[in-house]
């Protein structure tokens, strides 16, 4: 899918709800590159048919000091009710 917008024409690869999340950022936050550098990722465990999510962990430092935390990204296809 290509998409345009403050100017620029980016080829994205996803649905398109993924291309307007990669847009809204880039908006707000620019360069989604840049975010990715400072936002690193230190574990992932990819999509998958038997697993059915996705997980990632990422170093994140703290505003105005040299702390590091950790924040931790999970996209699931189904929620499912737990008893």
């Amino acid at each position: 899918m290509t998409i345009k917008y403050c100017g620029i024409i980016r080829e994205i690869v996803g649905d398109a709800t993924e291309s307007a999340i990669l847009a809204c950022m880039e908006n707000t936050l620019g360069a989604v590159e840049k975010f990715r550098e400072k936002h690193k990722k230190v574990f992932d465990i990819p999509f998958n048919s038997t697993n059915k999510f996705q997980l990632s962990i990422h170093e994140v430092q703290e505003y105005g000091s040299d702390n590091i935390r950790y924040l931790l990204v999970m996209k699931v296809n189904k929620i499912t009710k737990i008893s």
